[in-house]
């Protein structure tokens, strides 16, 4: 039987059925091998519960790395395409916009690869210009945004991060390319009147979206953040929301307080009569259903903010708000910080109650929102 070697790494194929790929060599011809069963003869598409499938299909990749052998080729001699696949599967998380957004990233790249006959190039061969190629190509032929752009670059970036520290790359050459100018986005904080206007239009007329304010505009919870919040993060007895690294978006343990007066407003919603592992915003069937109850699947990823757009724009046509330009669900947060600051909490409070990493990166935050230079309103000047 010829000895099995490592020539790729597996990788997990997901599709209408699953499988994990990898390649050996067969008296010296490289032969592809799909495997969808376990050596014990357990099958990935049996199990309908997709975070149970999708463990045992690591294990198996595990498995197969044991029985392979060593390999016979040195990382820099993968083809690129295939390591860039790798990367993909290793910033795997268990937030399905974020694994998207990386496979969309290496999709992309590949598929111009592909374009310019360069599907076959192999790590070692990969230099800098071809990533600038492939930049130039998107801003020219695609005339994507420059905000298109520096998102492209920095999840490429990423990738291209876990490809150097295995060795498949000597360079990270997307640090090289160039940031394309991009404006401040036109996001304004609410006024203490449009607050108390939206406030009690929410309380009273839209139970789930009152819901998002309490939690994003008392406790800085992203919207990211809510749509993964499920029953069991809240606790009421000790007034905290706590949140585990693969839930928080800088993949750390956290926890929230809650102020005081919000906890019986949090009660009110009665979460406790749910199960601990039910979403606190449930996903929901029907143009016309918006109760967004606790359920097993979570809300879609842009639906609570559609919605309170759709609830500005109402309360402009109605006249109570006079003017939304800048405003949108993420301006509760801009206001928080606002409000903090004006109402004397000191900086660091509010950069540990916001779960920034540092002085300097909330500080960033707060000078975009336009925050008063106290020393400069009271400097000293002599006048004639």
């Amino acid at each position: 039987m010829p000895t099995k070697k490592d020539l790729f790494q597996p990788v997990i194929k997901k599709g209408m059925a699953w499988y994990i790929e990898y390649y050996i060599d067969v008296k010296g011809k490289r032969r592809r091998v799909r495997r969808s069963r376990t050596s014990d003869g357990a099958d990935l598409n049996t199990i309908t519960d997709l975070a149970e499938r999708e463990m045992l299909a690591r294990q198996m990749v595990k498995e197969i790395y044991v029985n392979l052998g060593p390999p016979v080729i040195r990382p820099e001699q993968t083809r690129f395409l295939e390591a860039l696949e790798l990367a993909v599967e290793l910033k795997h998380s268990n937030k399905a916009k974020t694994n998207k957004t990386f496979a969309e990233t290496a999709r992309w790249l590949g598929e111009f690869f592909q374009t310019r006959g360069w599907q076959n190039l192999r790590c070692g061969q990969l230099e800098f210009e071809h990533i600038q190629a492939y930049f130039d190509y998107a801003i020219v032929k695609l005339k994507i945004r420059n905000s298109t752009h520096n998102t492209r670059k920095n999840n490429l970036r990423s990738l291209f991060s876990e490809l150097v520290q295995r060795g498949y790359l000597e360079e990270n050459f997307v640090k090289r390319i160039q940031d394309r100018p991009v404006a401040d986005p036109m996001r304004r904080p609410f006024s203490q009147k449009e607050q108390q206007v939206l406030a009690r239009h929410l309380m009273q007329h839209d139970r789930p979206l009152w819901l998002v304010y309490l939690l994003l505009g008392y406790l800085a919870i992203r919207p990211g953040e809510i749509r993964d919040l499920r029953i069991r993060n809240i606790d009421l007895k000790k007034g905290v929301v706590v949140f585990s690294g693969d839930q928080s978006k800088n993949r750390r343990n956290s926890v929230v307080t809650i102020p005081a007066q919000i906890i019986p407003y949090l009660a009110a919603f009665h979460l406790d009569q749910y199960p601990e592992n039910y979403y606190i915003f449930g996903r929901t069937k029907g143009r016309h259903n918006r109760d967004f109850l606790p359920g097993p699947e979570q809300v879609g990823v842009n639906t609570l903010s559609n919605c309170f757009h759709q609830v500005l724009l109402r309360l402009h046509r109605e006249g109570a708000l006079q003017y939304i330009k800048g405003l949108s669900l993420y301006s509760l947060k801009d206001t928080l910080a606002l409000y903090l600051l004006e109402n004397g909490v000191d900086v660091e409070s509010a950069m540990r109650h916001f779960r920034h990493t540092s002085l300097e990166m909330f500080q960033r935050y707060v000078k975009r929102l336009g925050v008063v230079n106290e020393k400069i309103r009271e400097l000293k000047v002599e006048l004639p």
